[in-house]
């Protein structure tokens, strides 16, 4: 009776145990679950985002911000996998590194994962182990870098963006940091002749020419961001002129300034060009008025010495050698004969003056000139004559080649003064390809070079630019046209003249004349035999609108046994041409009234183009009309002429 009793009693127990048992688990997963939520809740209050894998790399556990970030449901992330959730490119990288996690145990510590579709996480994901230590799945936590990131790649575009900008540029940029540079693009380099790594680390003054140095300094300084120019030094030792702006920046967190340079060298060349080449032509222009103005006086002077020439000569030729009043007269055709220099040098000054040119030897002439020119200086300065051997012929004015020699080495000498000094004069053959720029020389042949130097007082830059000026000097006043009709002797002759002078050190004039072709030295070299003496004959036409010209050439003509008709015009001669056949030639004035010489002859020749015509003018031939106009006149004399070079001009045209 007694066992059932007991095995209802254990029965009771067991039960009771079954009770408190259970009542235990459910305290326990009570205390599960509220320590659960308690996770859950410290999950989902973290700012990054928390999950948890079982071995098979499902989602058992993830937090509030895991959701939002894929925004995506709890129930839509619990017990799936990664390639349930994600694109494939992301899911193999989290798969890789899950298993490595589960199966080794080994720890993945802050890696990037995600894309631009879905957004960027950093991670670390350790091993989930349960009580006895053993892998279950694993913790991942991931912080959103998304901003991060793309922060990131839109400031590495930046810079990429600002390197090719700055690269590219095409001024010099450099950047430096308390006046040291940090960096600088190729451009800059290129500027100054230092590699890039060569110039990081320099010190910005030690790039800036010295005399520059105060005035980058003071603008640095004070901050000043406009554009102005300095020059750099070179790694050469030479300098660039540049024009700067520069300004303060943030460069990789660093306070720096930036500095944009641009290279204004070929600018600033330019303009100095352009700024010579205007004082030039001004200069042109004004010794091309005053000439034009030189040469009109002298045209009208020339037929007033025309008349006394003329007369004074036809004087001499009636009055008896030993007459008294010869003399006078004679001293009246000296008077003339200088006034027809003075003339003659104020149509070199203008470039319109006669030459009467023959081949010379540049050394010969000086050579011949040496006992004046030793005589025309002081005693204290010495004559030292350099002349180069064998040097080439010259076709030129002996007279006015004579005079430039003159007018240097005598204004040479009164410029050392009273004190000791030297005054050289130098000849030498300049090849073709040595010749200066900037004068208009033929750059195809070799020029013959006249070089006057002298240890004086030398000159200013003033100075320098007034010496061609007509009747300047720093001498007393009244010395006339002096260098003026230097330059222009050397322009009728195709040459070029240029100054070289230094104060208290002295003066070189250098003087380029183009040589002779053999043939045409040769040809001029050729002397003409003498004729025998001759009388004219026949009728000449005489054509000039000033009365004193006309009277005097007639009486001239009459003289030589011609019979004279003369005009006033040339329309007035043209009419008498046409009603005598008789003329023998015809002497015309270039510059007349109504119709000028040029034209009247064009009308003559085509009546009768076998008479001679004589053109005349106070300025030279060459100067005196277009060329092609000229064709077939027979000569050319000009005023004021001597009785002797109208004789030998109309033998030479009406025998010939």
């Amino acid at each position: 009776m007694n066992a059932p009793s007991s095995h209802l009693a254990d029965d009771a127990k067991s039960r009771a145990q079954l009770i408190a048992e259970l009542a235990a688990c459910r305290r326990r997963n009570a205390e599960l679950e509220s320590l659960g939520l308690e996770v859950q809740a410290l999950f989902d209050t973290l700012p990054d985002f928390v999950y948890f894998k079982d071995r098979e790399r499902r989602f058992v556990r993830v937090s509030r911000q895991f959701c939002q970030l894929f925004e995506r449901d709890i129930d839509e992330i619990l017990g799936k996998r990664d390639e349930d959730l994600f694109p494939a490119e992301v899911a193999q990288e989290t798969i890789r590194d899950d298993l490595r996690v589960i199966e080794s145990g080994e720890p993945v510590i802050g890696k990037i994962e995600g894309s631009d579709a879905i957004g960027w996480v950093l991670t670390s994901k350790v091993p989930w182990l349960d009580s006895r230590g053993n892998i279950i799945g694993l913790l991942g936590v991931s912080r959103d870098i998304s901003e991060q990131r793309h922060g990131e790649i839109r400031l590495r575009e930046s810079e990429q963006r600002f390197r090719a900008f700055y690269e590219a540029a095409f001024e010099g940029v450099g950047i430096s940091e308390q006046g040291t540079i940090i960096d600088v693009n190729e451009r800059f380099g290129q500027l100054v002749g230092y590699s890039r790594d060569e110039l990081i680390g320099m010190r910005v003054f030690d790039l800036v020419a010295p005399p520059d140095r105060e005035l980058v300094a003071t603008n640095i300084r004070n901050g000043y961001n406009e554009p102005y120019e300095h020059r750099l030094l070179c790694r050469d030792g030479s300098l660039v002129e540049i024009e700067v702006c520069g300004r303060a920046i943030q460069y990789l967190g660093r306070n720096c300034r930036i500095t944009a340079i641009h290279d204004i060298s070929g600018h600033k060349r330019a303009e100095r060009d352009r700024r010579d080449f205007e004082a030039q032509l001004r200069q042109a222009q004004k010794l091309e008025s005053l000439g034009v103005l030189a040469g009109g006086i002298a045209h009208d002077f020339n037929n007033l010495l025309m008349g006394m020439m003329g007369n004074a000569e036809l004087a001499l030729a009636h009055l008896p050698a030993r007459e008294s009043g010869a003399n006078y007269v004679r001293e009246i055709l000296k008077a003339v004969r200088r006034a027809a220099d003075l003339t003659r040098q104020m149509l070199a000054y203008s470039g319109r003056g006669k030459l009467v040119v023959e081949a010379l030897d540049l050394n010969a002439l000086i050579h011949d000139l040496h006992s004046l020119l030793s005589s025309a200086i002081p005693r204290k300065v010495s004559l030292r004559l350099v002349l180069a051997p064998n040097l080439p012929l010259l076709i030129g004015d002996a007279t006015q080649l004579r005079q430039i020699v003159l007018n240097l080495v005598t204004n040479a000498a009164e410029a050392i003064g009273a004190h000791s000094g030297r005054v050289a004069v130098h000849t030498a053959v300049c090849p073709a390809e040595q010749l200066p720029s900037g004068h208009d020389l033929d750059g195809t042949r070799a020029h013959v070079l006249l070089e006057v130097s002298d240890t004086g007082c030398g000159m200013d830059a003033v100075t320098l630019a007034k010496v061609f000026d007509p009747f300047f000097t720093t001498k007393f006043a009244g010395r006339g046209l002096g260098l003026a009709a230097v330059q222009g002797i050397v322009r009728a002759h195709n040459g070029a003249v240029q100054i070289e002078s230094t104060l208290e050190e002295g003066t070189a004039f250098r003087l380029w004349f183009p040589s002779a072709p053999r043939e045409e030295a040769m040809a001029l070299q050729e002397v003409e035999p003498e004729r025998a003496a001759w009388r004219g004959q026949g009728v000449i036409l005489l054509a000039d609108d000033e009365e004193t010209v006309r009277e005097v050439a007639a009486d001239a003509l009459d003289w030589m046994g011609f019979s004279v008709l003369t005009a006033r015009d040339g329309a007035e001669a043209l009419e008498i041409f046409r009603n005598h056949d008789e003329i023998a030639c015809v002497l015309l004035d270039l510059n007349m009234p109504v119709m000028d010489g040029i034209e009247a002859f064009e009308e003559m020749h085509k009546l009768r183009p076998q008479v001679p015509v004589v053109l005349s003018s106070g300025y030279c031939e060459q100067d005196s009309e277009d060329p092609e106009r000229r064709k077939g006149v027979a000569g050319f004399i000009q005023k004021p002429y001597e009785l002797a070079a109208l004789k030998s001009t109309l033998r030479s045209v009406l025998q010939d």
